[in-house]
């Protein structure tokens, strides 16, 4: 499910990438994606949304994204500002964070309203405490891949206030 639309392989466009991730004993490894790699999906993921142009920055997702409690991949190494920069999918404007990260310092929002923002941007609700971790795991993957712990912290926090203000004007 993502933006409140359930069925997703009969409306999207999926893309596999080679990567030999592993979940064991020590838990998940990511390898580095091949720079080879990235560049063909950077003119793969063009020639999409060069056909589709219906398909907005939000819509560029990973299975993880749409999968939280299932799928791990693409996982944190996709270098999503990197596709950002080639301008394929969404990213946070800095000064944003930055301004939420300092209002969150003070405090962070009743876990109620993150609920709602990670909602609003798209994702689907949590059921329960695992999957609220799962899911803001997934989000971390995504936009804050140097630390995906899955527990909710004023950076994730300020990072998800900072894209529903730049995409969905809240």
């Amino acid at each position: 499910q993502w933006g409140g639309r359930d069925n997703l392989n009969s409306r999207s466009i999926g893309i596999e990438i080679v990567n030999q991730a592993r979940d064991d004993a020590s838990g998940f490894t990511f390898p580095c994606y091949a720079e080879e790699q990235v560049e063909v999906l950077i003119e793969l993921l063009r020639d999409i949304l060069e056909r589709y142009p219906q398909i907005g920055p939000t819509d560029v997702l990973g299975h993880s994204d749409v999968a939280y409690g299932r799928k791990s991949d693409p996982g944190p190494r996709l270098p999503w500002r990197r596709l950002f920069e080639a301008g394929i999918g969404a990213w946070f404007d800095e000064s944003t964070r930055a301004m939420y990260q300092r209002r969150f310092c003070l405090g962070l929002p009743p876990e109620v309203e993150v609920e709602r923002a990670f909602q609003r941007y798209g994702y689907k609700p949590a059921q329960n405490r695992h999957g609220f971790e799962l899911r803001t795991r997934a989000f971390q993957m995504h936009f804050r891949p140097r630390d995906y712990c899955g527990f909710l912290d004023v950076e994730t926090c300020a990072i998800l206030y900072a894209l529903n203000e730049k995409y969905l004007g809240l």
